[in-house]
């Protein structure tokens, strides 16, 4: 796949933090910088009086499946519009001295935009004047927590239009079924398993929440067999990912290759600090905030089931 920017201005470099960059990033957040902090605290400008804040990528793994499994690009900037080509030309085999096969290469083209994600949250001044006090990983515990939850809740259940594009808005019907709880959902999740393409099934996941899973859990099939392995948190061989955000009860499950789900990080995340805002209450504002978008690049990796009424 090929990726291009449109817009030309407002390009974010892409920094590498150094230790006078980390330095300078906790004095300002201790609201003390020195005169020499600003010089290394610009390389990070992302806009908007705010300072690129690295975040603790665990954490975000942790709070955020797409963070695990998804493919994460950086749009490197904020705006404009990224386009993505995607090709669907094969190699083929060829003998030596033959000229290279001519094929009908078809192209589709998938554009990507920007949403801003924000959060603010508030610390007394004197923890912030306190030494012992790591304000730098706090705001990173915290800002990872909700950045993280908002981002898998959006990617799960996003409309495409005021936001990013979930895969349960972009997913195609693999297999349907009338209950989770009767025989049939047996057949339906074989269907939903052979939906997805050979080329993608073997690093597919599941994708169901809490409620979903205890249903499964008590399927079997006709000779007595539980359809979940619970040994290994399985179905047919592929693990299974809970989230609570699998909240659209029409379309209980996914399954397929997070890998063609593409996280478009246009701004990453940053935070300005907010000193006189709230000085009449002893407390110093953090707020922070990214941009991004998301998008199945192939409709074909990932399906999803989905709940019929009885005829």
């Amino acid at each position: 796949m090929y990726v291009q920017n449109y817009k030309q201005k407002g390009e974010l470099k892409i920094m590498k933090i150094t230790n006078y960059y980390n330095k300078a990033l906790e004095n300002m957040l201790r609201n003390r910088n020195a005169t020499e902090d600003y010089n290394f605290l610009n390389e990070g400008n992302t806009g908007e009086s705010s300072f690129y804040f690295p975040i603790d990528d665990e954490i975000l793994k942790k709070d955020n499946l797409f963070r695990r499994y998804a493919t994460i690009v950086t749009g490197g900037r904020s705006d404009g519009k990224i386009v993505a080509t995607l090709s669907n030309a094969k190699a083929v085999l060829m003998e030596d001295g033959t000229q290279y096969p001519e094929q009908s290469d078809s192209f589709s083209e998938i554009r990507f935009g920007s949403y801003k994600i924000g959060s603010l949250t508030k610390i007394k001044d004197y923890f912030v004047r306190d030494n012992n006090f790591d304000v730098k990983a706090y705001l990173s515990n915290e800002f990872s927590r909700r950045f993280g939850k908002e981002e898998e809740y959006l990617f799960l259940n996003g409309n495409g239009t005021t936001e990013p594009t979930g895969l349960l808005t972009s997913a195609k019907v693999g297999a349907t079924t009338t209950s989770l709880t009767t025989a049939g959902v047996y057949d339906a999740l074989v269907s939903l398993y052979f939906s997805v393409n050979k080329e993608y099934r073997g690093t597919s996941i599941w994708i169901m929440n809490d409620e979903t899973a205890m249903k499964l859990r008590k399927v079997k099939d006709n000779d007595g067999t539980p359809l979940w392995n619970h040994t290994n948190d399985t179905i047919f061989g592929r693990p299974v990912v809970i989230s609570p955000y699998m909240t659209n009860t029409s379309k209980p499950i996914l399954f397929g290759d997070l890998s063609y789900f593409w996280m478009i990080i246009r701004k990453p995340l940053s935070v300005m600090v907010l000193v006189e805002r709230y000085a009449n209450t002893n407390d110093i504002g953090y707020a922070a905030n990214e941009r991004l978008d998301s998008k199945l690049v192939r409709d074909d990796a990932i399906k999803v089931l989905t709940l019929v009424a009885e005829e």
